[in-house]
């Protein structure tokens, strides 16, 4: 079960460069320290190492990676986790 909203720790949003990939978490450098984030059922785009990415971070909660912002010159690939559906 999580916890009320009004007892979670603040989240905050920073950009940081992708320095490798573990399945579907991608560990990032923000210039500041390290980290493992999660890809975001919202993030469509694959990230990859070098990317730009923007993350939601709080203490004690989980990271999620919520975009990819920047990328050089590789081509951009859509992943899409779970059943398809379209109507």
């Amino acid at each position: 079960m999580t916890s009320p909203a009004h007892e979670r720790a603040p989240s905050r949003l920073t950009r940081g460069r992708v320095l490798m990939l573990e399945s579907l978490r991608a560990v990032v450098d923000d210039g500041a320290r390290r980290f493992v984030a999660q890809r975001a059922a919202s993030c469509l785009v694959t990230p990859e190492p070098g990317d730009l990415v923007l993350c939601d971070t709080a203490d004690g909660e989980p990271a999620y990676l919520l975009a990819v912002l920047e990328r050089g010159d590789s081509p951009t690939r859509l992943c899409v986790e779970g059943t398809r559906r379209s109507r």
